[in-house]
């Protein structure tokens, strides 16, 4: 009985060996698998390893986050070396910014650079910072963050080398010149990355006719823009002559794109005044692009990751014999190449001169996220209103609460863009586009409200008009489509009817549940937080 017991004790123990060998190496057998379904922590750990650093006042090597928040982030010095960021892993290769709520606990670790090795020249005093004009082709690191302590920055003229700035900003400075491409890089054919511009004023004005560039990172870029950020600081813009026909773009990133700008953010207002005369008839027009990213992205440039929160602010002066041309978008005025997964959370308003008459404006092509696209945009939003007051008698306006005229390609995108169009006689007004000509406008939806001085012949919940296709496009049922009618205390309200039924109506709780978000619309969940009852977010 004894060895068959001692038998029966053997083979269980055996079993039970087989079985912790049997989970995939290294996995910790005797962790609780997770619900899919559980709900998300309340808070999250982050441990620092310091590789050697050693932390600032105060530091401590762990601190719980609450879920959803981000956390502050702490600057280790170690001797010799400038420290250059927070990496995931323990080779150092994934980079972690702070600027990103917390999803999971995580362990990060602190990379540091040795200042003996020469690869860079490091930056850490205002002089520094305005000596990369004298050699654009380095690789700059910056140290510190460089207070500029109100100068005004020489621009570099043509950048081809590499500026990591480390998360650490550039501020109180000023720029202000009468040129043609301004910005802290007037021409970018190398790599600008983790920098932010804060705290400045930058003020350009140019009455010639040649094209011109401006944006506050720089103003035409041929290279890469990473993880750049504008905030804190005004952007004011003049121009008033000029022959013949200028261009102007005007961008918080850059004027024109040619290159990859990506994971950017813009916090600053964009002021932009242009006055036309009697001239421009006879001599040429002026064609503004303005953006919060950027002004024109051309064809083949890429926009990616972008957030714009500023606000656009154009107005325009001009007779009766002056005529301009606008295109303005939150994202981007004109988009001839790709832009995906941005957003626009900024206003746009323009303003004419109350005394315009015939046809003084010309042509105005507003988009929440872009005025003018040919291009290919996917995985976008826009939101935040858009007033657009005394654009003349005889205009060409296309106002859309997501793209303004579209001659390309739009995919899995939404605005809930409000629409105020104080002028008559605009050519098309809808919900998410004005015009879609030729092209596809492929699973987007739509849920502001538009009001009207006066109802144009081209009005639609969704499209205002269209010689293109769409194909599974919404609008919120509860849309509303309205003019003003009497003046001041007379005033009401009344309801305007389309004059298309492109688009289907469909009620909130059907338009936001996460089933037909991800089943009908084919919005990704690998992009999108899908959330019942809320608005698609991006990741």
């Amino acid at each position: 009985m004894r060895k068959l017991l001692t038998a029966l004790l053997t083979l269980l123990l055996a079993l039970l060996l087989c079985a912790c060998g049997s989970g995939t190496q290294g996995e910790d057998p005797t962790e609780v698998p997770t619900d899919p379904t559980d709900p998300p922590a309340a808070e999250y750990t982050i441990n620092f390893e310091l590789n050697g650093g050693e932390g600032d006042e105060g530091f401590v090597p762990s601190i719980k986050v609450p879920n959803g928040e981000t956390a502050k982030i702490p600057i280790p010095k170690k001797e010799g070396y400038v420290f250059v960021g927070w990496y995931l892993d323990a080779e150092l290769t994934e980079r972690y910014f702070f600027d990103y709520p917390l999803t999971s606990d995580a362990t990060l670790y602190a990379k540091f650079y040795d200042t003996t090795l020469g690869e860079y020249i490091v930056i850490s005093t205002v002089d520094q910072l305005m000596a990369i004009k004298d050699n654009p082709a380095a690789k700059y690191l910056l140290a510190c963050d460089i207070n500029c302590k109100g100068n005004v920055l020489v621009p570099v003229d043509e950048f081809s080398g590499k500026l990591e700035g480390n998360g650490y900003k550039i501020h109180n400075f000023r720029i202000n010149e009468q040129a043609s491409v301004i910005g802290f890089v007037r021409t970018n054919n190398g790599i600008i990355r983790n920098t932010t511009f804060s705290n400045f004023v930058f003020t350009a004005e140019k009455n010639d006719g040649t094209h011109k560039n401006y944006g506050i990172v720089c103003a035409v870029n041929n290279g890469t823009i990473d993880n750049c950020l504008v905030t804190d600081g005004e952007m004011k813009i003049g121009c008033n002559k000029g022959t013949p026909d200028p261009q102007l773009y005007i961008g918080a990133i850059a004027g024109t794109n040619f290159g990859t700008i990506t994971g950017c953010q813009n916090y600053i207002s964009i002021k932009a005044d242009t006055q036309t005369s009697g001239a421009w008839n006879d001599q040429g027009h002026i064609y503004s692009h303005i953006g919060g990213i950027v002004g024109h992205n051309e064809k083949d440039a890429a926009v990616s990751n972008c957030a714009n929160y500023g606000k656009l602010n154009i107005s325009v002066t001009t007779n009766h014999y002056g005529r301009s041309y606008f295109h303005l978008g939150g994202i981007t005025g004109e988009n001839l190449g790709k832009i995906e997964t941005s957003v626009n959370q900024g206003d746009i308003v323009f303003n004419g001169t109350e005394d315009l008459g015939g046809d003084a404006i010309g042509t105005v092509l507003v988009g929440g996220a872009i005025g003018y696209n040919t291009g290919n945009v996917m995985n976008c939003y826009s939101q935040e209103d858009i007033i657009i007051k005394n654009v003349g008698n005889d205009n060409g306006d296309y106002v859309g609460g997501f793209v303004g005229h579209n001659y390309g390609s739009i995919y899995n995108c939404f605005t809930t863009s409000n629409i105020e169009y104080g002028a008559p006689n605009a050519r098309a007004i809808g919900g998410f586009a004005g015009f879609n000509e030729a092209f596809t406008i492929d699973k987007c939806f739509s849920t502001g409200s538009i009001k009207l001085a006066d109802a144009p012949a081209n009005i639609g919940c969704f499209i205002g008009q269209s010689t293109g296709a769409e194909k599974d496009c919404y609008y919120l049922d509860t849309m509303t489509i309205s003019k003003v009618v009497g003046v001041d205390e007379l005033e009401t309200i009344v309801a305007v009817d389309p004059t298309n039924d492109i688009g289907q109506a469909k009620a909130e709780s059907g338009l936001l549940s996460v089933d037909f978000l991800e089943n009908t619309m084919y919005f990704d969940r690998m992009v999108w937080l899908l959330i019942d009852g809320e608005l698609p977010a991006l990741r």
